[in-house]
């Protein structure tokens, strides 16, 4: 049997996410500032049949570790 209290509330689990989200983005940023040579990014960008937009960042780069 799931209570209402089993469930966190929107707030929170927008709020924990966003925290994630900025805690990851500042672990990638440091990361690629103490990257050895260079880092390259690509991108794609593409459309489904309803004609929804995606969009696709990768980076490469070689770590210290």
């Amino acid at each position: 049997n799931l209570k209402d209290s089993d469930v966190p509330h929107r707030t929170k689990v927008t709020r924990v996410m966003f925290e994630s989200y900025h805690h990851e983005w500042k672990k990638l940023v440091t990361e690629l500032k103490n990257s050895e040579g260079r880092i390259s990014f690509t991108s794609d960008l593409w459309s489904d049949p309803n004609l929804r937009s995606f969009m696709a960042v990768t980076v490469h780069f070689v770590s210290k570790d």
